[in-house]
């Protein structure tokens, strides 16, 4: 969850890391020429099950049907000790 001058995003709150890496995946794919429509799988990585809400909440603001297939794993912990969730995306451009 870093922005784009490396800054972590959201210590403490999932609905800030989601929202913060579905931007930069986002991110990513426009610069391939692509959309998040080209998004076809996800792995999401969460560190708490209790935000899983809150991240399927965020997660609607980015994704519409037909969904891309999506994997949840649970972890107990990340590289940055302040990171609650890793979301890696697969697109089909």
């Amino acid at each position: 969850a870093f922005d784009e001058k490396e800054n972590f995003v959201g210590k403490g709150d999932i609905r800030a890391q989601t929202e913060q890496v579905l931007k930069n995946i986002q991110g990513i794919v426009e610069k391939l020429g692509g959309t998040m429509d080209d998004i076809v799988q996800v792995t999401v990585f969460v560190k708490d099950m209790s935000g899983l809400k809150d991240i399927h909440d965020v997660r609607l603001k980015y994704f519409k049907e037909p969904y891309p297939t999506s994997t949840l794993v649970g972890v107990t912990g990340f590289v940055h000790p302040d990171a609650l969730i890793e979301i890696n995306a697969v697109a089909a451009l």
